[in-house]
Protein backbone atom coordinates (compact mmCIF):
# COMPACT_ATOMS: atom_id res chain seq x y z
CA UNK A 1 0.00 0.00 0.00
CA UNK A 2 1.14 3.33 -0.69
CA UNK A 3 1.08 6.10 2.05
CA UNK A 4 -2.14 7.59 0.23
CA UNK A 5 -3.79 4.20 0.12
CA UNK A 6 -3.10 4.13 3.78
CA UNK A 7 -4.38 7.62 5.11
CA UNK A 8 -7.31 6.59 3.26
CA UNK A 9 -7.59 2.98 4.29
CA UNK A 10 -10.68 2.41 7.30
CA UNK A 11 -8.27 -0.40 8.81
CA UNK A 12 -7.43 -0.37 12.23
CA UNK A 13 -4.18 -2.07 11.84
CA UNK A 14 -1.53 -2.98 9.36
CA UNK A 15 0.90 -5.76 8.89
CA UNK A 16 4.90 -5.03 8.28
CA UNK A 17 4.37 -5.64 4.49
CA UNK A 18 1.90 -2.70 4.18
CA UNK A 19 4.43 -0.50 6.31
CA UNK A 20 7.12 -1.33 4.64
CA UNK A 21 5.76 -0.51 1.12
CA UNK A 22 4.75 2.71 2.31
CA UNK A 23 8.42 3.48 3.26
CA UNK A 24 10.03 1.76 0.81
CA UNK A 25 11.92 -0.45 2.61
CA UNK A 26 11.49 -4.41 3.29
CA UNK A 27 8.99 -5.86 5.21
CA UNK A 28 11.42 -8.22 7.17
CA UNK A 29 13.22 -4.53 8.24
CA UNK A 30 10.29 -3.53 9.68
CA UNK A 31 9.96 -6.76 11.64
CA UNK A 32 13.13 -6.79 13.00
CA UNK A 33 13.03 -3.07 14.28
CA UNK A 34 9.68 -3.81 15.76
CA UNK A 35 11.85 -7.31 17.82
CA UNK A 36 14.29 -4.86 18.63
CA UNK A 37 12.11 -1.98 20.29
CA UNK A 38 13.30 0.70 17.33
CA UNK A 39 9.98 1.84 15.17
CA UNK A 40 9.68 5.12 15.84
CA UNK A 41 5.93 4.45 15.39
CA UNK A 42 3.43 2.52 17.60
CA UNK A 43 3.15 -1.43 16.75
CA UNK A 44 1.92 -4.60 18.68
CA UNK A 45 3.81 -7.54 18.81
CA UNK A 46 2.24 -10.43 19.79
CA UNK A 47 3.84 -13.85 19.82
CA UNK A 48 5.87 -13.16 16.78
CA UNK A 49 3.15 -11.07 15.07
CA UNK A 50 3.34 -7.60 14.77
CA UNK A 51 0.92 -5.22 14.07
CA UNK A 52 0.61 -1.42 13.30
CA UNK A 53 -2.03 0.64 14.54
CA UNK A 54 -3.15 2.56 11.30
CA UNK A 55 -3.54 6.00 13.21
CA UNK A 56 -0.51 6.19 14.95
CA UNK A 57 1.34 5.32 11.79
CA UNK A 58 -0.29 8.41 9.47
CA UNK A 59 0.46 10.16 12.53
CA UNK A 60 4.46 9.36 12.93
CA UNK A 61 4.01 10.02 8.88
CA UNK A 62 2.65 13.56 9.09
CA UNK A 63 4.91 14.57 11.86
CA UNK A 64 8.02 13.37 9.72
CA UNK A 65 6.69 15.16 6.79
CA UNK A 66 6.33 18.49 9.09
CA UNK A 67 9.86 18.37 9.97
CA UNK A 68 10.53 17.66 6.37
CA UNK A 69 9.18 21.33 5.66
CA UNK A 70 11.64 23.17 8.02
Amino acid sequence: MTYEQIKESNLLMLTPAQVAEALHIAPHAVRLMAADGSLPFPFIRSGNRTHIPRLGFVKWMEAAENNDDR
